[in-house]
């Protein structure tokens, strides 16, 4: 599960024993559904373990974001146009509580947070994330490499490409030894980290 659609959980009060609780129910429901939907139950674990994790690893940012939803749980920002809401029911040409409705106001509902609530909040990475990133990096560079040295390779003879490719790697390696974990920021805004996702 990313991280985005982890934040559609984040809400006030307890979340962790919401999540249990929904996990429990699908756990009672999974040997009654079609195998094809047996999936879901599966998936509410690991929406749970995913939250879990989150929050034991970035407790100072989660308590920031749900400060923020408690504060504007719907990230509204509008102001209403009408005194009191009208029945959708008496509404002719409504969507209002089907189903596309309910996953429209979601998908709306993340989209407003992403461009208000997380406005200032900073992701802290772990030594083990910032070895990630140098590690991924790394891969990057040597794929963009043999690139470059493959599209040479027509070019030049093989004893030359041979010398090319020695002299990429050496230096390459040089260049991921000297990256230290102290190089890389100690935090990153958390809306990078959601584009990341």
């Amino acid at each position: 599960m990313s991280l985005r659609h982890l934040m559609s959980e984040v809400a006030s009060g307890d979340v962790v024993t919401k999540l249990k609780t929904a996990e429990q129910k699908w756990l009672k429901l999974a040997p009654h559904l079609a195998e094809s939907l047996k999936p879901l139950a599966a998936h509410a674990t690991k929406i749970r373990e995913t939250y879990e994790s989150f929050a034991a690893s970035q407790p100072e940012l989660l308590k920031q974001i749900v400060a923020r939803v408690e504060k504007d749980p719907l990230c509204t920002g509008v102001v209403p146009t009408v005194s009191a809401p009208r029945d959708p029911k008496l509404c002719k040409y409504t969507v209002e509580g089907t189903l596309v409705h309910e996953i429209m106001n979601n998908v709306k509902l993340l989209e407003r947070r992403e461009k208000t609530m997380y406005d200032g909040l900073e992701y802290k990475l772990t030594d083990k994330e910032k070895k990630e990133i140098i590690a991924n990096s790394a891969a990057f560079l040597t794929a963009q490499n043999n690139k470059v040295i493959a599209s040479l390779a027509d070019s030049m003879s093989a004893e030359k490409m041979k010398e090319i490719e020695k002299e990429a790697e050496e230096k390459m390696a040089k260049a991921i030894a000297s990256v230290k974990l102290s190089d890389i920021p100690d935090s990153i805004p958390f809306k990078d980290v959601l584009r990341m996702q």
